[in-house]
């Protein structure tokens, strides 16, 4: 992100993906809508926006995403359900295998 790097963990009880506001900023983003979340903290309301050009491991993604109050992004499952996904608990490390051949370039 110019430069800069996001740190984002992996959520597997998260539905949907989310970002810090600079990151949208960056972006240049702007929100269509708004959507309603449930964490931790409760219930909370946060800007919706459309990522139309994200890529993870060189794959293309098209999703909704909402902003987070955290200073990390979370990559939830609208993303993870695109991929095979490979936990090593004890290693503290994880594998995404993507099924498609087509990189979207």
């Amino acid at each position: 992100l110019d430069g800069n790097r996001l740190t984002m963990k992996l959520d597997t009880g998260a539905t949907g993906t989310s970002f810090p506001k600079p990151v949208f900023e960056a972006l240049n983003l702007e929100p269509i809508g708004t959507t309603s979340s449930r964490g931790l903290g409760g219930l909370y309301k946060s800007p919706k926006y459309m990522m139309d050009d994200f890529r993870l491991l060189g794959y293309r993604a098209i999703f909704e995403c909402h902003q987070s109050q955290l200073e990390h992004g979370l990559l939830g499952m609208n993303i993870l359900k695109q991929f095979v996904v490979l936990i090593d608990g004890p290693g503290k490390t994880f594998w995404l295998h993507h099924r498609e051949l087509d990189r979207g370039e």
